[in-house]
């Protein structure tokens, strides 16, 4: 058995899916619902716009604590067939209007939808919040069109038992909120009785926003607790280690618990901002790597930290450390050593020929024959593959040949 993490990746369970309908849909709309948690009361109207794809045939359930939101719903349902509003008490957010609200529910239909509104935090958060929003309630209810071919993909694939949007792009997303989280989700899976799945703190949740689609099976061990509001702190709620953030995370895991793989889902529209999106931001990364570190290609980077522990290892046993060359991966190499390993080269290391500089970064330029090799000093070759053997020759016919090559290295077994 394998995290479920590993599994998406090596079985491709990702699935971007165009905006309108492709076949005839096999899945009968009254099988299906979809809830949504929606409290904000002055960004009421971006949601229903939403919900208004959902087709007439399916039931929609609107669940809120908050009473002038609740009186937006009202004034909503009766303009659309089986609209349903629930009043539920203002404490666990969207996690009580799942587990406690929606429970039901979740009994009456083979397919679930569950969504819930986001809000910014500040003004500097609007843009990336409006962004993540398209990527919840977008890649779950883009159009009626895309809603048929989401349920399609449930009735093409009996292994999936969830689907849902891709992990938040941006800051958001960079956060080291699992260390923080990952205790709670496993007592919360021990105390789920969740026996059929692995989780690992290594391998980051892939559901995060508690927004998905989902067979309504697959969660059957969630709703077999009997949760009560007062299990979920009162408000204002911490950003993390919370039991809302536990259910939050365990998902998917309780999907593979229940014999079913989980997938992401994801419209046209939203995969070609994704791409835009990330593009430009690889290009101010690259950037700020070669302006800030003098990282021009984060290649040589990969490569140094998929070797980092064994280089860690030959680091440790030596004095002082060189770095033979002093171009791209040479100082690629010396900040990586700072960074991932907190050493400082004493210097680089250039045969006659190549002595253009006499420093970078702080640390000496200076060649072979300037130093004095004993046996507390170790040699990293920090070339491109190409002049790899160019040095080795050279160390060799000085009779130095406990240098480190990390080209020759093999990956290390955490990177794999």
């Amino acid at each position: 058995m394998e995290n479920v993490w590993n599994i998406r990746e090596k079985k491709g369970l990702y699935y971007l899916l165009p905006e309108e309908m492709t076949t005839a849909g096999k899945v009968d709309y009254a099988d299906a619902a979809v809830i949504a948690y929606i409290y904000y009361e002055d960004t009421v109207q971006r949601y229903l716009d939403y919900i208004k794809a959902v087709p007439d045939q399916m039931a929609v359930y609107l669940i809120s604590s908050n009473e002038n939101t609740l009186k937006e719903l009202r004034r909503f349902a009766p303009d659309r067939k089986k609209t349903y509003v629930i009043e539920k008490k203002n404490r666990g957010r969207d996690i009580s209007a799942l587990v406690i609200a929606s429970r039901e529910i979740f009994q009456q239909y083979e397919y679930v939808c569950f969504v819930h509104d986001k809000k910014e935090k500040s003004e500097f958060e609007r843009d990336m919040v409006d962004f993540w929003i398209e990527n919840l309630w977008g890649n779950m209810l883009k159009t009626e069109g895309y809603i048929s071919n989401v349920l399609q993909v449930f009735a093409d694939n009996p292994s999936i038992g969830m689907l849902v949007p891709p992990e938040p792009y941006c800051y958001m997303y960079q956060n080291d909120f699992w260390s923080a989280d990952y205790p709670k989700t496993r007592l919360l899976a021990e105390e789920l009785g969740l026996t059929n799945t692995i989780i690992e703190e290594k391998y980051q949740p892939i559901t995060l926003g508690t927004v998905f689609w989902c067979r309504s099976c697959a969660m059957k061990k969630l709703f077999e607790k009997k949760w009560q509001y007062e299990d979920f702190v009162d408000e204002p709620m911490p950003t993390l280690n919370t039991i809302s953030h536990a259910v939050e995370r365990i998902l998917a895991y309780l999907a593979q618990d229940a014999g079913y793989e989980t997938g992401t889902v994801l419209s046209e529209t939203y995969a070609r901002e994704l791409l835009i999106s990330l593009l430009r931001e690889k290009r101010e990364v690259y950037d700020m790597l070669d302006k800030g570190v003098g990282i021009s290609s984060p290649l040589y980077l990969r490569k140094f930290y998929a070797r980092k522990e064994q280089i860690k290892k030959y680091v440790s046993e030596y004095s002082s450390i060189y770095l033979f060359g002093a171009g791209k991966v040479g100082r690629c190499y010396a900040a990586a050593l700072k960074e991932m390993i907190g050493c400082c080269p004493k210097a680089f290391l250039v045969t006659n020929s190549e002595a253009e500089e006499n420093s970078i970064g702080g640390i000496p330029v200076v060649t072979y024959e300037e130093i004095t090799m004993d046996s507390s000093a170790g040699i990293i070759i920090a070339v491109g593959r190409k002049r790899t053997n160019e040095i080795k020759a050279f160390l060799d016919t000085r009779n130095y040949t406990e240098y480190l090559c990390p080209e020759d290295l093999p990956v290390d077994e955490d990177c794999r």
